[in-house]
């Protein structure tokens, strides 16, 4: 079957994610390069770099929480089944 958080752990879709996220961007940022407005194309960078890395924080925190609530809630199910288990045997 596999590693059950396979799911969290492929970097592609991410990956593919931050790429359109950043493709308009980055098309506006050369515009405004190219039309000789450095200064606002400079601020925007700093803003998209600061988005996208904080997004990409926020995304990685928010996978872990998953997991790690994934993983509770595989032993809270073991538990009960251990429990069910005795009741059976009893």
């Amino acid at each position: 079957m596999g590693n059950k958080n396979s799911l969290y752990s492929k970097k592609g879709p991410i990956i593919l994610f931050f790429i359109l996220l950043s493709s308009p961007w980055v098309v506006q940022i050369r515009n405004l390069f190219l039309s000789g407005k450095i200064g606002i194309a400079i601020k925007l960078s700093i803003f998209a770099i600061v988005f996208l890395v904080a997004l990409f924080w926020m995304q990685k925190w928010f996978t872990k929480m998953l997991i790690q609530y994934q993983n509770n809630l595989n032993i809270s199910m073991k538990k009960i089944e251990n429990k069910k288990m005795r009741r059976s045997l009893k």
